[in-house]
């Protein structure tokens, strides 16, 4: 088993590149890698297929993002497609800037004023743009799971708590299938679904620089056609670990 470690925007990533494995296998890496290196985030499998698929099934867009950085510096390429969750993601490299872009029909409902749920293939994330305050991280991943469960969405696959305070974002996320729950350094799936509520204010087209915790920054942008959101683009760097 051969792995890498990527720091996509701060958000320590970890992938398995000799093969995605089966279902079992795949938690029971997961489990070696994060046991090895407590700081792993989460852990990615990859094939010369450019199929890509985490440990929980779930949809992770910085990981498609180290995936893509991975193999076009393999290739010596500067643009590449990653299947993640049967999706395709054209990718592209400038230097070690990786940007993903897809297209997209997110399911947004709009659950208060402050509090909103966007769904997207493989993860639901609810979007809040109160500004909260806690103790310390622990108090805040503890009331990210209530609103999972008063919301209804812990039992999907992977759910992300983005507390949005303007251009900075504080994420919670939880895998289901192995029960891991992070305050994330960075989450680009998170970014997005932020920038996507703001185009469904709008109505229109969004671009988002958007601070992570990690003190780095994701950039999000958001199309729109008539209104209706259609297509997504993100880009941040990404750093080698070695170890």
């Amino acid at each position: 088993m051969e792995y890498k470690v990527f720091i996509p925007s701060g958000n320590p990533t970890a992938l398995v590149v000799d093969g995605v494995y089966d279902e079992q296998r795949r938690k029971e890496i997961n489990d070696e890698i994060m046991q090895k290196h407590s700081f792993i985030e989460q852990v990615g499998f990859l094939d010369d297929k450019f199929n890509l698929i985490m440990a929980g099934g779930e949809q992770c867009v910085n990981a498609i993002r180290c995936a893509a950085y991975y193999h076009m510096k393999r290739l010596n390429l500067n643009e590449i497609k990653i299947k993640n969750c049967g999706e395709i993601f054209s990718c592209e490299k400038n230097r070690r800037v990786v940007s993903v872009k897809s297209k997209v029909e997110p399911d947004i409902i709009r659950l208060s004023d402050s509090l909103y749920k966007v769904r997207l293939t493989g993860i639901v994330h609810l979007v809040c743009t109160l500004n909260l305050n806690f103790k310390n991280e622990d108090e805040f991943k503890k009331y990210a799971m209530g609103e999972f469960e008063k919301y209804g969405v812990k039992n999907e696959k992977a759910c992300g708590f983005m507390l949005l305070n303007g251009l900075e974002l504080k994420p919670v996320v939880y895998v289901r299938d192995i029960d891991t729950l992070f305050y994330e350094t960075a989450c680009g799936s998170g970014t997005i679904a932020c920038a996507m509520i703001r185009a469904y204010i709008k109505k229109d087209d969004v671009s988002l620089r958007v601070k992570q915790p990690s003190g780095k920054v994701l950039e999000a942008t958001i199309g729109t056609l008539a209104g209706q959101i259609y297509k997504f683009k993100i880009s941040g760097e990404i750093e080698e670990y070695a170890w």
